[in-house]
């Protein structure tokens, strides 16, 4: 149905072997898997497969829908799970133009974070199916140590200083801080080894995206669009993967150009992470005179290259 290592790299034998089992007895995953294989086989240059993706992807909405609608069973607990991921994977991947300045944070489609929106299912079905997590043959794949590591690499201290986030993590989904719970949750995936072996570990994040934070991503809230600067970061970390790689390092080198230009100096001191990860090369301070004045000017990449300031100045 799938080929080993399409969705996350190189999979565990064991994780494989039970999502293909799973998918025999839950239309719903079948529908997903087949979405995902037609849309691989199309990104490949196949075009003979768009129906066969769409149709997929259809239905595994609807019978996904008709799933959630009635008591989770502790047999359903692993498909809807994964469905779910596999939904949001192929939302990820619906917008794969190259160019920074093709991402949604460029973009004045009202419909531009539609991609985001879909991600917040996630956080509802792990709720949802939350008895059965103890029980789950694929979770052990998925979840992240529930307490911070103090070795490897840490989210900067100034990050939880400008997002007001004091309190430990708590329970998930009530604070009333919106960076609360993604914050925490970036704070435990930044210590994972980079690499394919924690793509489905930072697919966690998903998770903990919430609509309040939706809303300041909306309004392109610098502290919001730093969280995800670093998450697609850390995406980029995992190779050559044809549904993740380009489109996370197209939005990750987006998100930098903007922060870097409109930011102020405590949020372009946090973008050292995200930058290194993408190729973007920070500049010097942009005086306010500049940004009043210039039409365009000269902002880091590679190659280094010219923006027009109308691009991002419209999102102030």
């Amino acid at each position: 149905m799938t080929a080993n290592g399409l969705l996350l790299g190189v999979e565990h034998e064991k994780y494989h072997r039970r999502v293909l089992s799973l998918a025999q007895d839950h239309s719903y995953l079948r529908h997903a898997q087949l979405a995902i294989a037609a849309l691989h086989l199309t990104a490949s240059g196949v075009k003979l497969y768009e129906k066969a993706q769409f149709y997929n992807l259809s239905r595994a909405l609807q019978e996904f829908q008709k799933a959630i609608e009635k008591p989770i069973a502790k047999e359903d607990s692993d498909p809807l799970v994964m469905t779910s991921m596999m939904i949001n994977i192929l939302y990820f991947f619906c917008d794969q133009r190259t160019g920074e300045y093709e991402s949604w944070l460029c973009s004045k489609d009202p419909q531009r974070l539609s991609w985001l929106c879909v991600q917040q299912g996630m956080g509802a079905i792990l709720s949802q199916t939350r008895p059965y997590h103890c029980r789950s043959g694929l979770l052990s794949f998925f979840a992240v140590a529930p307490k911070p590591v103090t070795r490897g690499r840490q989210l900067p201290e100034q990050f939880w200083d400008i997002c007001n986030v004091t309190d430990p993590i708590g329970p998930r989904g009530v604070h009333t801080n919106p960076y609360h719970d993604i914050l925490h949750c970036l704070a435990l995936l930044m210590p994972l080894e980079p690499g394919l072996n924690s793509l489905i570990k930072y697919m966690h994040l998903c998770a903990r995206i919430y609509p309040a934070f939706i809303a300041l991503v909306e309004e392109n809230d610098h502290k919001a669009l730093l969280i995800l600067g670093y998450w697609f970061a850390l995406l980029t970390s995992v190779g050559d993967l044809w549904w993740c790689t380009l489109r996370a390092k197209r939005d990750c080198l987006a998100i930098c150009t903007y922060l870097d230009l409109l930011g102020d100096e405590t949020i372009r001191s946090l973008l050292h992470f995200p930058a290194s990860a993408c190729g973007y090369i920070l500049q010097d301070s942009v005086s306010d005179e500049e940004l009043r004045t210039c039409s365009s000017m000269l902002v880091g990449g590679s190659p280094r290259q010219c923006v027009e300031l109308s691009t991002w100045l419209d999102w102030t």
